[in-house]
């Protein structure tokens, strides 16, 4: 007799978990689906998916602007442009490390696509150095900073912000594209 118990037991442990399986996540937690609209009326069924300043600026626009309103789009790839992929793949078999680690003959792109033993760590390092983050590029937001003096009754405070970096080497989609090997990338920031 106990032996059946045991494994009627055991029989709806497993039916069970194998119910569970087929329940979708959106049944365990609230995450957005393309095409949601979140706002202050439904914000906190979400919060948990959103940062805490997203959230308040969602349901108060957080004193002193009007509340947000969020759609939620389908995710997109993001991923670095083929030209910069090309140069990456052009250093296979061509980058190299000296002996005191310094990268050899590497022209742009990931100077290691598939990074492997030795030095592994640092090709990898290497890798997150050279990463695509554009070549020039330009933030000059329409709407500047709020500062929070507003918020006490002060007169609104307007703060501009113009960033700007120029890439000088290992360009790979903007023209100028330099022809050359040289072993460091140059960035210059202006504030």
């Amino acid at each position: 007799m106990k032996k059946i118990k045991n494994n009627y037991f055991k029989l709806m442990v497993t039916a069970l978990g194998i119910a569970l399986l087929f329940i979708p996540q959106s049944a365990f937690s609230a995450i957005p689906t393309p095409g949601t609209v979140i706002t202050a009326g439904n914000v906190d069924q979400y919060a948990e998916t959103m940062a805490p300043w997203i959230v308040r600026m969602v349901k108060d626009g957080w004193g002193f602007v009007d509340p947000v309103t969020i759609t939620v789009k389908e995710s997109e790839p993001n991923g670095p442009p083929d030209t910069f992929m090309a140069a990456s793949r052009a250093n296979i078999g061509k980058v190299s490390l000296d002996a005191d680690g310094n990268l050899v003959n590497y022209g742009g792109g990931l100077p290691f696509l598939e990074p492997k033993e030795p030095n592994m760590a640092l090709k990898c390092m290497y890798n997150q150095y050279h990463r695509w983050v554009g070549d020039d590029y330009t933030y000059d937001p329409t709407e500047g900073l709020v500062s929070c003096s507003q918020r006490k009754g002060a007169e609104v405070g307007w703060g501009g912000l113009n960033w700007t970096r120029l890439k000088f080497m290992h360009r790979t989609d903007i023209e100028p594209i330099p022809d050359c090997r040289i072993p460091r990338s140059c960035t210059l920031h202006f504030i």
